[in-house]
């Protein structure tokens, strides 16, 4: 399977700019550095996360309140991976590491507010009115793990950098590919 998606690259690659993409990733690499330099700070990304954050509640409500709180996050992490599956099947391969950053972006404004269950001081929205329920501090109350979000937060931050740090690996990667081949190619 890798073989094959390897093969589909070098043959997408031939004919294709390097350079462009390397605009892309010191796009990346500054959007890491901000992400990764303040708890607070609002990406390209943040209002889309929270867009789909706020719609996985609707689209999960169904399963009763904990899949709905949890519907959130699920569908807030699912978008950037169907965006991924979009991109390989395209195929449009720089889109692949820009996407596991969007994930990894998710992961971590996940982990800052699973951080925040005990605290609550993030600002909260409500769709539809009425009152804002903290998710994760709802569902750890749920789940009896209240006082521990600090620990689990940490292991989605730790998650969230190895995405962050493999879709930068793998961008670069992709840059030198595309050179090694199209510079053949002359």
């Amino acid at each position: 399977m890798i073989e094959s998606l390897i093969n589909r690259f070098d043959e997408w690659a031939i004919g294709k700019v390097w350079y462009f993409r390397l605009i892309v990733l010191i796009i990346m690499l500054y959007l890491s550095y901000k992400i990764i330099s303040s708890d607070d700070y609002y990406s390209l990304f943040s209002g889309i996360n929270l867009a789909f954050h706020e719609m996985g509640h609707i689209v999960f409500r169904f399963g009763g309140d904990i899949v709905a709180a949890l519907g959130g996050t699920i569908l807030q992490l699912l978008i950037p991976i169907a965006a991924m599956i979009v991109f390989i099947k395209t195929p449009d391969f720089t889109g692949i590491p820009f996407s596991l950053l969007w994930l990894s972006s998710n992961l971590f404004y996940v982990s800052w507010y699973m951080k925040d269950a005990s605290a609550m001081e993030l600002p909260l929205v409500s769709i539809g009115g009425g009152d804002a329920y903290h998710d994760w501090n709802y569902l750890f109350h749920h789940w009896g793990i209240l006082g521990k979000e600090i620990m689990i937060s940490n292991l989605i931050l730790y998650f969230a950098y190895g995405i962050m740090l493999i879709s930068i690996a793998l961008m670069v990667l992709m840059l030198i590919r595309i050179y090694k081949i199209n510079k053949s190619e002359d």
